[in-house]
């Protein structure tokens, strides 16, 4: 709790878009994103990342050093990068994760898969 202090507070909208950004990214649903969850999923979508990197980006933001994220810090990481002012808060994870958020009504419509009515990964994987 310390940790959020005076941090950003998330519009329902935007705690909706985050769990789905979240979910999306969390392919074997075991509550984590790990980095093979990263890559599979950036390569569905044809984002280039190298491994190496995703790695640091996990490592940049893994308080529990288990190699994964959780949707605590998933969340956390979103608010804090958010919410700085003095730039020293991890920022790749981050921008990939605010270019989802921001794509993801679009996405799902270019995919015919409304939003309101929810979403299913597989649909989403087969459409493309």
């Amino acid at each position: 709790r310390q940790l959020e202090r005076g941090l950003m507070v998330l519009t329902k909208r935007e705690e909706d878009r985050l769990k789905r950004v979240f979910d999306f990214l969390d392919l074997n649903k075991d509550g984590k994103i790990c980095v093979e969850d990263l890559y599979q999923t950036l390569k569905s979508i044809k984002f280039d990342a190298d491994r190496r990197e995703l790695e640091e980006w996990i490592w940049e933001v893994d308080e529990t050093m288990d190699k994964s994220v959780s949707y605590r810090v998933f969340q956390l990481l979103y608010r804090r990068a958010r919410s700085d002012k003095s730039g020293l808060e991890p920022q790749r994870f981050y921008n990939i994760v605010e270019f989802l958020v921001l794509l993801f009504p679009i996405f799902f419509f270019a995919m015919s898969v409304p939003v309101s009515t929810g979403y299913s990964i597989p649909e989403i994987r087969n459409a493309q």
